[in-house]
């Protein structure tokens, strides 16, 4: 609520369009409400868990994906935005039906739909995966990590992940064996490097130029829906897509002025609506996690599935538009509640019982 309240503020003080302030604020008054009616539904009908990665394949075989990306007639761009989500919501079915053969292949189903993915040309869906994979490997012990011996494991683990990326994903994306053209055109805008945080600038470039117009207006910032009106934005993000700066004058032309690039949900509060509204967010963020964090370490029943959430849930935050918040996020948000709910609930009922019995 305090945040749809910051949200609002910053809209009136800088006096955006009442339309453009409607469409803004809806995202996160709807986000609430689906979280809520989501989390209640989950806690009533626990069976409503399995049904969510049911019905989100469902969705994609009857209407394809949300903005209509997998008809463009790419087949890698189909690929990614029809094909990927169906394995990835096929795998957390089989998660989730807990039989003693998935339990003894997790690895297996991570790793080889990790490589599938990246070999086809989908690069987030692949790397979710293998991160799913890698908080797995964490958490799934017999004693209880303290926080120093799971940096102890994580390390290794980001190492082993840097390797991969150097010596495997680099030279079979450059050769060709992986990946689509994209991938390459994306790639060589950072020279094949094989440093992995480079990755960001050329295939997430949105978030960076997001940054800087956050930097740029930090106290209420540019409101939703706004325009580029100086082209700054557009023309970092050519520089950085290294593409020709004058197509970016000529598109303004024909189509008027683009929107400020905010494809970062969690950066995207702060270029819409200023600091407050960023530090509102990020404190929810930090909320979630903290609670996500204590439900690893109770390792749960349906560990992989809940590693899954987690790593795909930040990867959205970070990397994907603030209209992503209300379909997905808060949906893979209230599941994980759901699973810290009951987890609670068990522990508490265990610990009444043994005060009973002693």
């Amino acid at each position: 609520m305090c945040l749809i309240v910051s949200q609002l503020l910053s809209e009136l003080i800088i006096q955006n369009d009442v339309i453009s302030m409607l469409k803004g604020i809806m995202i996160t008054v709807m986000a609430l409400f689906i979280l809520l009616f989501i989390l209640y539904e989950l806690i009533e009908r626990k069976v409503s868990i399995l049904m969510i990665p049911f019905g989100l394949i469902i969705t994609q075989l009857i209407f394809g994906d949300q903005f209509g990306f997998a008809d463009s007639g790419d087949s890698s761009v189909w690929f990614k935005f029809y094909v990927v989500p169906i394995v990835c919501n096929g795998i957390c079915c089989l998660f989730l039906l807990n039989k003693k053969w998935i339990n003894r292949n997790v690895v297996l189903l991570f790793l080889v739909s990790a490589i599938f993915m990246m070999a086809f040309g989908s690069r987030t869906g692949g790397f979710t995966m293998l991160l799913s994979l890698l908080l797995y490997f964490v958490f799934n012990r017999k004693v209880n990590l303290t926080k120093w011996q799971i940096l102890k494991v994580l390390i290794p683990t980001l190492i082993c992940f840097q390797l991969f990326y150097a010596f495997i994903y680099v030279p079979k994306i450059k050769s060709g064996e992986w990946g689509s053209e994209q991938n390459r055109t994306q790639m060589a805008a950072i020279d094949y490097s094989s440093n992995s945080l480079m990755l960001i600038m050329a295939a997430r470039s949105d978030f960076y130029v997001s940054t800087i117009a956050f930097l740029d207006a930090p106290l209420w910032g540019h409101g939703s829906w706004a325009r580029d009106k100086t082209l700054k934005y557009a023309k970092i993000s050519a520089r950085l897509a290294d593409s020709d700066e004058m197509k970016v004058f000529e598109i303004a032309d024909y189509y008027g002025y683009p929107l400020i690039p905010m494809h970062s949900i969690l950066v995207g509060m702060g270029t819409r609506n200023g600091i407050l509204s960023f530090v509102l967010f990020l404190y929810i963020f930090m909320l979630i996690y903290r609670t996500s964090f204590k439900l690893l370490q109770a390792k749960p029943q349906y560990l992989p599935y809940i590693c899954y959430l987690i790593v795909s849930s930040i990867q959205a935050i970070f990397f994907s538009p603030l209209a992503i918040l209300k379909n997905l996020v808060v949906v893979m948000w209230a599941v994980l509640l759901a699973f810290y709910y009951f987890n609670y609930k068990k522990y508490k009922n265990e610990s009444v019982g043994c005060h009973c019995s002693l």
